[in-house]
């Protein structure tokens, strides 16, 4: 890569000299990696940087078509990687800059090569991973014509640009899930006036309960690893998705009966992760799968006593932006670690409207649930294309001028 790029590292502003956006230049960070629009782009910086500051600190600017990603820790394994859309400074602690010849080489299309690239293993191990600008110039790329890379990077981008309207589709309606479960959850569906209560505004009809007074059984899952293959499927955290479970990263068990009945879950179980990240506990799913399985023993069961409340209208609250900030408010916290114990989960309240207002509430939330789902799954069918391309295209197994370009703009890519 030496030949046709030169790897350097940013530049670390004192937290001082890091403005708001008035200033001339943005600043990023590995955390400007993770803003919605940046799927591709660093476009988006909560800090930006005066011309005054740079020749004060005599920093330099890197040039727009850099290729930005993270060179040290757990961000590096992330993979993630941008190209800088304007003149930019770039945070020296975490980031690696990447700046292109671009007589040899155009910036897309090294951008996409460096999709295929694991930076993990190009790192140095050790307790944290890191990587260096003579590791990152010694790596290989194999370089076609400059007419072949921008069609490559077309071809390429074709497919991105798509995928990143599902993503920002899906960004927004989880705004609208949440200002909408925010509405539903103090508002009600009735009109009726709201009475102040220990958790907020809430609708003069409703109750607010201790989940003691609602629940029938919470039980602790099973302390069994889990393996590849097994007899059964076990959910772990990595099965909660959006309120629901999703099994494309089972794993499975081997136990007797007797366990496989004390743990087996049934429709409208409710499984709370109780201990892990403070970021991550508190996380709620409601099994309504088809299938055996049992549960982890991080995650406790709960259910509800159906005469007095829906265990889909309690999975959505639980899942409610607001109720996570609770739950997490009562969390035992410890080095790394977080846990709400059963017996702490059920002293906290919530609002417990009519059984009937329960279930509209429910059908009103899990519509746009249901087109955050479908614009999921849109995205996840073009990611499958892009990476199927993009390993054909940069490997030479498929080449660029052999591609059905008009099969292409309607939408279905083939070989000629």
């Amino acid at each position: 890569m030496g030949e046709i790029a030169v790897s350097k590292g940013g530049y670390g502003f004192p937290l001082n000299k890091q403005g708001n956006k008035s200033g001339d230049y943005p600043f990023f960070k590995v955390s400007d990696m993770n803003s919605p629009g940046n799927e591709r782009f660093m476009q988006t910086s909560n800090n930006w940087i005066d011309a005054d500051t740079l020749k004060e600190l005599r920093a330099k600017t890197f040039p727009a078509s850099a290729i930005v990603f993270p060179k040290i820790g757990a961000a590096l394994l992330t993979n993630k990687k941008r190209l800088l859309v304007q003149e930019s400074v770039v945070d020296n602690n975490v980031m690696a800059v990447v700046v292109i010849n671009q007589k040899e080489c155009l910036p897309e299309f090294l951008y996409q090569w460096f999709l295929t690239l694991d930076l993990g293993r190009v790192a140095s191990s050790g307790t944290v991973p890191s990587l260096t600008s003579g590791q990152i110039q010694k790596v290989y790329v194999p370089l076609p014509p400059l007419t072949e890379q921008r069609r490559i990077a077309h071809v390429l981008a074709a497919v991105q640009t798509p995928i990143e309207q599902q993503a920002r589709l899906i960004a927004l309606m989880r705004e609208l899930k949440s200002a909408l479960m925010g509405k539903l959850f103090t508002e009600g569906l009735r009109r009726e006036k709201q009475k102040e209560t220990d958790i907020g505004l809430v609708p003069e009809s409703w109750h607010v309960l201790s989940l003691d007074e609602l629940l029938t059984r919470t039980q602790y899952g099973l302390s069994v690893r889990g393996e590849d293959t097994g007899s059964c499927g076990i959910l772990r955290m990595t099965n909660q998705v959006e309120g629901k479970i999703a099994t494309d990263k089972m794993q499975y068990v081997n136990i007797g009966r007797k366990d496989f009945e004390k743990y087996r879950l049934e429709h409208g179980d409710i499984l709370f992760n109780r201990t892990n990240s403070l970021e991550l506990v508190g996380r709620t799913a409601i099994h309504d799968i088809e299938g055996e399985y049992v549960f982890a023993s991080y995650l406790i069961r709960l259910n509800t006593d159906e005469k007095k409340l829906n265990p889909f209208f309690l999975n959505q609250f639980l899942n409610w932006d607001e109720s996570q900030r609770r739950l997490k408010s009562i969390a035992l916290r410890a080095i790394g670690q977080s846990n709400i114990s059963a017996t702490r989960l059920r002293t906290f309240q919530i609002p417990v409207p009519p059984l009937e207002e329960q279930t509209e509430i429910i059908t009103n939330i899990e519509t746009v649930i249901g087109k955050i789902e479908l614009h999921r799954r849109r995205k996840e069918i073009l990611e499958e294309l892009f990476r199927t391309l993009l390993q054909q295209l940069m490997t030479g197994q498929t080449r660029v001028n052999k591609l059905d370009f008009g099969a292409f703009e309607a939408g279905t890519i083939t070989e000629e």
